[in-house]
C-alpha cells in the first residue's frame, strides 16, 4: 500500500518513481550545483538520495511545500505495517536548518538508514514508531551557500514567531499541527544541528522556561540516549538555555507553548567530523534510536507472543570487520540472569557489556570498541546453562 501511495504522489506531481532523481535535478538545477556553495551535500546530493529511499517498502517520500526559490521541502514517513494493538509512538526530525550544520543531515540520513535496513532492532522501530523526518529543511540556503540563513537571508530557526512566516518554517509547522492532531501525534521532536564541540550535546531548557516536570523528562531523555554512547554526548547540563524564561523564538519555544510536556521538544547537536562515513555517525545514530525505545519505554523484545524463540542463540555480530561500533544479538526461550564478556585472543576479559535478568525474546546490544586497538576478539554469553562464543573483528 505504501508503494501505491508513493507512485500515486509522484504521478500527481508529475514524474515517476523511474524518473524521479533525473526529473527533479533538471528541474532544481538552475540554481547554484557547486559543492563548494552547499558544503560538501547538495540538493541534487538529496534527490539522487531520495530516488534511492523510495524504492524501500517502508518508505514514503511526500512534499510538505516549497522553499522560497521553489525546491521542494521532503518528508520520509517511515513505519512498518503495524499490525498490533500496542501503541505506536511518532518521532519527528527535522535537519539542515542551517546549511552550514552538513553533520546534522548525514546524522540523519543515518537514522533512515537504520530505519529501513533488515535486523530485529529496525523492525521494533518501525513496528512501534513513525518517524517523520526531513532531511534538508533550508534546501535553498543549501544550495546559496549561506551558513544560516534561507533565501531572503532569514535564519529560519527564529521564524517561528514571525510573522508572516518563511515558505519553509510554514510548510513544516503545518505539518506538527496536522501531526498533533491526528491519532499519533509527535511524541518526540528533534531539531537537528550541529556544532562545535568536544562530544555531541542537547540543548537543555531551564525550568524558568519550562516546567520541573519537563526538566526532570529532559534529564530522563538525554540520559536515555547518552547510555547508549556515553563515550560520545555530553551530560544534560552542557548547555542550559531559557533561564530567564522561553524566548518564544525556536521550534521547541513553540512546541512548549502549544504542548507542553507532552512532546519531548529537543535541539541535537553534532560535532563537526571530516567525512559523512565518520563511525560517529553509526554511534550517534544507535544511541538516538535506542534511547527513543527506553525513554518511551518500549519493550526492546523483537517479535511477540505467538512467536517466541524455542531456543538459546548467539548471532554473529553485525557489522563485522566493525569501526568501532556493532550489534551483539541473542535470543533466549526462557527467563534467564544473561551475561555478555568480550576478551581478547589471550583470553583475557576486556569487558562486560550485558548483565541483566531478561524474559524470553531476542535481544539486541551495542559494543563500543573505540578504546582497542585493530585485531580479533572474543564475545561469550553465559545464559543460564547455555554458554557460547565468536570472535569479531575490530579494523581500524
Amino acid at each position: 500500500m505504501s508503494k501505491i501511495i508513493l507512485i500515486l504522489f509522484f504521478f500527481l506531481i508529475g514524474f515517476n518513481l523511474n524518473t524521479f532523481s533525473q526529473d527533479s535535478i533538471k528541474k532544481d538545477s538552475s540554481y547554484f550545483n557547486n559543492e563548494l556553495f552547499n558544503f560538501g551535500y547538495s540538493y541534487d546530493s538529496l534527490l539522487n538520495q531520495l530516488n534511492k529511499w523510495c524504492l524501500s517498502p517502508y518508505i514514503v517520500i511526500d512534499s510538505i511545500g516549497a522553499s522560497v526559490l521553489g525546491r521542494a521541502i521532503w518528508m520520509l514517513t517511515i513505519k512498518g505495517s503495524q499490525n498490533h494493538f500496542e501503541d505506536v509512538y511518532r518521532v519527528a526530525i527535522h535537519a539542515r536548518t542551517h546549511p552550514g550544520e552538513v553533520q546534522s543531515e548525514w546524522l540523519t540520513h543515518r537514522i533512515v538508514e537504520y530505519l529501513i535496513e533488515d535486523s530485529p532492532f529496525a523492525e521494533l522501530l518501525r513496528d512501534r514508531f513513525v518517524f517523520n523526518i526531513v532531511p534538508m529543511y533550508n534546501p535553498d540556503g543549501v544550495e546559496l551557500g549561506y551558513g544560516r540563513e534561507n533565501a531572503n537571508h532569514v535564519d529560519l530557526e527564529r521564524n517561528w514567531f514571525t510573522y508572516p512566516h518563511e515558505p519553509e518554517v510554514e510548510a513544516l509547522k503545518n505539518k506538527y499541527f496536522e501531526f498533533m492532531n491526528s491519532s499519533h501525534p509527535i511524541r518526540i521532536a528533534l531539531n537537528m544541528h550541529g556544532a562545535g564541540a568536544s562530544k555531541d550535546f542537547f540543548v537543555f531548557h531551564h525550568e524558568n522556561g519550562t516546567s520541573l516536570q519537563f526538566v526532570e523528562d529532559q534529564k530522563n531523555f538525554i540520559a536515555a540516549v547518552r547510555n547508549h554512547y556515553i563515550t560520545g554526548i555530553h551530560d544534560w547540563n552542557y548547555q542550559v538555555t531559557w533561564t530567564t524564561g522561553n524566548p518564544l523564538v525556536y521550534p521547541e519555544s513553540w512546541f512548549w507553548l502549544h504542548y507542553q510536556e507532552a512532546v519531548m521538544a529537543l535541539t541535537h547537536e553534532k560535532i563537526p567530523t571530516q567525512s559523512s562515513n565518520n563511525v560517529q555517525y553509526d554511534s550517534a545514530a544507535y544511541a538516538l534510536l535506542h534511547g527513543i525505545i527506553d525513554y518511551l519505554e518500549v519493550t526492546t523484545e523483537i517479535g511477540d507472543v505467538t512467536n517466541l524463540p524455542d531456543n538459546f542463540t548467539l548471532y554473529q555480530n553485525f557489522p563485522n570487520p566493525f569501526n568501532p561500533v556493532t550489534t551483539i544479538r541473542f535470543q533466549i526461550p526462557s527467563e534467564e540472569f544473561v551475561a555478555i564478556k568480550i576478551y581478547n585472543t589471550l583470553g583475557q576479559e576486556i569487558r562486560t557489556i550485558f548483565n541483566e535478568f531478561k524474559k524470553t525474546g531476542v535481544y539486541e546490544v551495542l559494543f563500543d570498541g573505540s578504546d582497542l586497538s585493530s585485531g580479533i576478539y572474543v564475545y561469550r554469553i553465559t545464559a543460564g546453562n547455555f554458554t557460547a562464543v565468536k570472535k569479531m573483528v575490530l579494523m581500524r
